[in-house]
């Protein structure tokens, strides 16, 4: 402390042993620490970083962290910025899992260059927006690739693709559209998840199963009143060029 008496600076010291009560604390730091602070300021952060790296790490929940923020436990979290945690978010109740029904994914921007959605079920679902209307939607439909391969090498479908998927068209957007038809034990919820066998499997259908599934795909616009598609006979023989070539003008 500097008081300056008759022009000349005097040097008076101020005693810490009698501070007024109000600047008291029971847990005041050890006087180490105030003397190190004092003459070494970087010397005082690199002891106390040492001191806080050699404590033991504790696991904690993030549940844990939530309850004490809405307990608004003040001397708790003080208490915890002292010490060395870990938190973790193993078991939160805090923590969606990335196929959680609730979630909806949507980004303005990203560097994906393949995205993959697969039906839980039966039907389009995967192709379809998640509206009543939408005016805007727009698809192309093909069926005349029926050798068209599937290539997604390392997608994860739920189902091993060999010999079940059929091209059928591409959106407005520019996304391919296939349709799968996968084993009955793999669809659903609870459906069981069978790898890819190698990754470069022969996925196309067999004639004869790519011509019921156009047919089944004719037959389905004819009924909702699709004017561009017509079906002479609902149940061709698909083994038949001609029969099925005269069935409908789908193929």
């Amino acid at each position: 402390m500097q008081n300056d008496f008759d022009d000349a600076p005097v040097q008076l010291h101020f005693d810490v042993s009698h501070p007024p009560p109000h600047l008291q604390a029971d847990d005041r730091p050890s006087q180490d620490i105030t003397l190190t602070a004092a003459l070494s300021g970087p010397a005082a952060v690199e002891n106390q970083a040492e001191r806080f790296h050699h404590q033991s790490r504790k696991t904690r929940n993030l549940d844990d962290m939530a309850s004490i923020f809405d307990r608004r436990d003040t001397l708790s979290a003080l208490k915890l910025l002292g010490r060395r945690n870990e938190i973790t978010l193993t078991g939160s109740n805090y923590v969606d899992e990335h196929d959680d029904q609730s979630l909806v994914w949507q980004v303005q921007s990203h560097y994906l260059d393949l995205r993959i959605c697969v039906g839980c079920g039966l039907g389009l679902g995967a192709m379809l927006p998640n509206v009543g209307i939408h005016h805007a939607l727009e698809f192309r439909l093909d069926l005349h690739q029926r050798h068209r391969r599937f290539s997604a090498k390392y997608a994860k479908l739920g189902f091993d693709p060999t010999n079940c998927m059929m091209y059928i068209g591409r959106s407005s957007s520019g996304e391919d559209a296939w349709l799968a038809w996968p084993p009955s034990e793999c669809l659903g919820k609870d459906g069981e998840d069978i790898g890819r066998t190698s990754g470069v499997e022969e996925t196309m259908m067999s004639q004869e199963h790519a011509r019921i599934a156009v047919m089944f795909l004719s037959d389905s616009l004819r009924r909702i009143g699709y004017r561009d598609v017509t079906v002479s006979t609902q149940y061709p023989d698909v083994t038949d060029d001609d029969d099925y070539r005269y069935a409908t003008n789908a193929t």
